[in-house]
């Protein structure tokens, strides 16, 4: 069963930043999980998927067709890396913020 953000309501923030963050690595691939390449996952698989689905139907990644097996699949659309760009902003200044 799904237990992250509402279904209706999409996944929570720390959520999509979470699957954000790891469509954007170059590196990382959906379909192996990279369980063997050091990524440590911490959300369920369900939620990771369904955030994944969420994020495609609001626009912020796309899905390649006809890849080979293990290659990457997912990528973030134009307004996903504006998203991305905004998120990385906002996370500095309050760092920032913090260390005053």
């Amino acid at each position: 069963m799904y237990r992250g953000g509402d279904l209706i309501k999409g996944p929570q923030n720390d959520e999509i930043k979470y699957v954000l963050k790891l469509v954007a690595d170059p590196g990382f691939s959906f379909m192996t999980l990279e369980l063997d390449k050091g990524y440590a996952i911490t959300i369920t698989r369900n939620t990771l998927y369904m955030t994944l689905y969420w994020l495609e139907m609001k626009q912020l990644i796309y899905r390649k067709t006809n890849i080979k097996r293990g290659q990457k699949k997912y990528f973030l659309t134009q307004y996903g890396e504006e998203l991305m760009g905004n998120v990385e902003m906002l996370e500095k200044m309050l760092d920032n913020l913090q260390l005053e």
